[in-house]
C-alpha cells in the first residue's frame, strides 16, 4: 500500500490497512482517517471549530503489541441521544410558551423552537453509526465511528488488526 494520507508513519513500518470514515451525518468532508501498520494503530481525528470548520488534528495510537482488544460494529452514542433529549424538550417548551405572546416575539420564539426540534432531530440521527475500537493492555483506547455505509471497512479494520495479533 501507499504512504498514508498524513505523517507519521516510520521508514521501516509497512502500513497494511489504512480507511477515511466520515463520522458525522452532514459534515461529509470531515473525515477520521484510521491506519493500521505492521507495529501500531494510528487513529487521526480532526479537530473542528463552531462544529463544522477543520482546524488542525489529534493522532493518537496504540502499538499492537498492547491491543487487549478489538470491537467493530454498531454503536450508539449516548450523548447524542442525550443532546437531542434536551434540545426536543426545550424546543418544546419554547414552541408553547412563544405561542402564548403575539407578535414578533411569539414568531421568534416559535422559530427558536423549531430550530431546537431541527437540531435534536439531527442529534438522533447522528446518535447511531458503526465504529471500531481498539483498546490497549493500559486500559486508554481509541475509537473511529463511521457511518452506515462504511460498515465493510470497520469490520475489514478489525479483522486486519486482529490477523495482526495473531500472527
Amino acid at each position: 500500500m501507499s504512504q498514508p494520507s498524513f505523517a507519521g508513519i516510520l521508514p521501516d513500518e509497512h502500513v497494511r490497512y489504512e480507511a477515511s470514515f466520515t463520522p458525522h451525518l452532514i459534515l461529509k468532508h470531515i473525515k477520521t482517517t484510521l491506519v493500521v501498520t505492521d507495529r501500531r494503530v494510528l487513529v487521526h481525528h480532526p479537530h473542528v471549530i463552531f462544529g463544522f470548520i477543520e482546524h488542525g488534528y489529534a493522532k493518537r495510537e496504540i502499538p499492537l503489541r498492547h491491543v487487549s482488544l478489538v470491537a467493530a460494529g454498531t454503536r450508539t452514542s449516548t450523548s447524542e441521544v442525550m443532546k437531542a433529549l434536551v434540545a426536543a424538550l426545550f424546543g418544546f417548551v419554547i414552541i408553547t410558551s412563544g405561542s402564548g405572546f403575539g407578535g414578533a416575539i411569539g414568531a421568534i420564539a416559535i422559530l427558536v423552537g423549531l430550530v431546537l426540534l431541527g437540531a435534536a432531530v439531527l442529534w438522533f440521527l447522528g446518535a447511531y453509526g458503526n465504529a471500531v475500537s481498539i483498546h490497549s493492555t493500559s486500559g486508554a483506547s481509541i475509537e473511529a465511528r463511521g457511518s452506515k455505509q462504511e460498515f465493510t471497512q470497520i469490520q475489514q479494520v478489525g479483522d486486519e488488526v486482529g490477523r495482526l495479533l495473531s500472527t
